[in-house]
């Protein structure tokens, strides 16, 4: 009698679909512990902006044409990153918590806009648990002077301002660093 050879490739095939139905099961359960942040860079709920994107995008456009945002604080410019897909660069502002930050709407020939209004959300980008909306905005001569901002943690934060020029609406997230 002749000694049969025994063949395991069913038990892989079934020890390799166990270990894929456990990884997926692993998957969908480390997901789910993570937290999900809605987006708030134009300072809405993300249905409404959902509904009104295009809009937005078009809008904000046309006022980025014509005006900017920036700040004239004493605070320090520094380039955060090269952007190489997008071909420019991204910069972040250092700043004191302990100062005041000053912004201004201008032109694009650099001229400041007197009528401008402004709203100021302060953020962190990976989160909306410290949004905080800044209620205190003192304005003379076309500068924006922001109140106390309560920035209790050190890193990267986020000034996502709304300016509002006659009819023109636009939108700018402004990078901050605090050290």
């Amino acid at each position: 009698m002749a000694k049969e050879r025994k063949n395991y490739w069913p038990q892989a095939v079934v020890g390799i679909l166990i270990a894929i139905f456990v990884l997926i099961g692993w998957t969908i359960a480390k997901t789910a512990e993570m937290p999900v942040h809605e987006e708030n860079s134009y300072m809405s709920k993300y249905q409404s902006v959902d509904l009104q994107s295009d809009r937005l995008v078009n809008q904000s456009k046309a006022f980025l044409k014509e005006y900017d945002i920036r700040i004239v604080s004493e605070h320090e410019n520094v380039l955060m990153q090269k952007d190489m897909y997008k071909k420019r660069n991204r910069y972040t502002n250092i700043i004191d918590p302990n100062k005041p930050i000053k912004l201004q709407v201008v032109t694009t020939g650099g001229e400041v806009v007197e009528d401008a209004k402004l709203e100021v959300l302060l953020s962190r980008p990976t989160t909306r648990t410290s949004d905080m909306m800044v209620e205190h905005i003192s304005k003379e001569d076309g500068t924006f002077t922001l109140g106390k901002l309560n920035i209790d943690k050190k890193g990267r934060w986020q000034l996502i301002c709304k300016a509002q020029v006659g009819q023109k609406t636009g939108y700018k997230n402004i990078d901050l660093t605090v050290q």
